[in-house]
């Protein structure tokens, strides 16, 4: 199912008068040769929680003693809570989920279209429990979230109508996921990426299906940082991100000891499976809805997709493209709103990539009407 939109109607911010999308960008979209970095902030935006509340809501209610700054960032409240309880980090993302949930439930309480039965079954399910059931994602799906007034103001639903084989994200949820399937011709594939020997009991289609590779009707939606349907996949601490880092430059350095042919088999689903190394050097690359002061980007950014700019230069692959700060925002901050404009542009450029001035909902719609026209 193809959506219709309307230009003349759409209440979305206007995309820049000069494009910062190639010059091929519809052939690109129509032959899938563009992949997309969707962040746990884009998922986050959806729910309209602005970037750093929830930490700072979590911050407070686990009595972090750090200052306003550090509580704004997940990575370094989760660490906090990890270290205070014996550093049980899975205790910390099992919380993580929980506040998110209850934040959840906080607003959908407010809501007539909400079900307030199910909002109510839920709280006193935890109350008795101590545990809300389900994953994050499938309580939000369940209870009709993320919802929109009109459905192409979701910016998911618009990337799930292109004809893209691969999604890879940094968010632990899968709100993409449901989008895919809602076209009605998509059987989205969900996998993680095995930073861990903690994760080698969660399934893999590489498992049985080694040499799968992802389609157009069957396209993979690969979570770098883990899924909220297992918790202990989830990078969330800052110790998480170290470990995860080291196993990004362990893969890439192949400094990993001998394996018998038993376990050469099994690395096949704990490495980057071939069709996302093939992205990463030979797509056009474009992330959404990242800050490069956050752990998510940094460890996504230096681990993965800088490593990936030798030989996407050597294929001659475009510049990759990141999305990063509505228009007018730099001038609302402390500090020379064009020094760090010009700043951010030279630290992308000497990486291969330029930045796209303008909101995430305006990236995904402009790359949306390029390819429709």
């Amino acid at each position: 199912m193809t959506l219709n939109l309307q230009r003349a109607t759409r209440s979305t911010p206007k995309p820049p008068a000069i494009s910062a999308f190639w010059p091929d960008t519809r052939d690109r979209v129509a032959q899938g040769r563009i992949t997309p970095f969707i962040s746990n902030y884009m998922s986050a935006a959806l729910f309209g929680i602005p970037r750093g509340q929830l930490a700072a809501q979590w911050a407070k209610d686990i009595g972090s003693p750090f200052g306003p700054a550090d509580n704004q960032e997940i990575a370094h409240v989760a660490q906090y809570y990890a270290v205070k309880h014996e550093n049980n980090r899975l205790e910390a993302k099992q919380n993580y989920l929980n506040t998110l949930t209850d934040y959840l439930l906080g607003i959908a309480s407010q809501e007539a279209s909400v079900d307030q039965e199910l909002v109510r079954e839920l709280l006193a399910g935890f109350e008795q429990s101590g545990n809300f059931g389900k994953p994050f994602s499938e309580i939000a799906r369940d209870l009709g979230y993320p919802h929109f007034e009109r459905v192409e103001a979701n910016p998911f639903r618009l990337l799930a109508e292109m004809p893209l084989p691969l999604y890879i994200t940094t968010s632990h949820h899968q709100f993409l996921e449901y989008a895919l399937a809602q076209t009605q011709n998509k059987a989205p594939v969900s996998e993680i990426f095995y930073w861990g020997d903690h994760l080698e009991s969660i399934p893999s289609i590489f498992d049985e299906h080694p040499d799968w590779e992802p389609s157009v009707e069957q396209p993979l939606v690969y979570h770098l940082y883990g899924l909220d349907r297992y918790p202990e996949s989830m990078a969330l601490t800052e110790d998480d991100f170290l470990d995860l880092l080291d196993k990004l430059v362990e893969l890439r350095y192949q400094v990993k000891l001998a394996e018998t042919a038993v376990q050469s088999t099994s690395r096949k689903r704990r490495d980057l499976p071939a069709p996302v190394r093939t992205a990463l050097s030979g797509t056009a690359l474009l992330t959404l809805g990242y800050s490069i002061t956050t752990w998510e980007f940094r460890v996504l950014f230096r681990g993965l997709i800088r490593t990936s700019g030798e030989s996407r230069r050597n294929r001659n692959a475009p510049e990759g493209i990141c999305m990063q700060i509505k228009p007018g925002e730099l001038d609302a901050i402390e500090g020379d709103a064009d020094g760090i404009r010009s700043y951010l542009e030279e630290y992308f450029k000497s990486d291969y990539f330029r930045v796209f001035w303008g909101s995430v909902e305006s990236c995904v719609h402009e790359l949306y009407d390029l390819w429709r026209r």
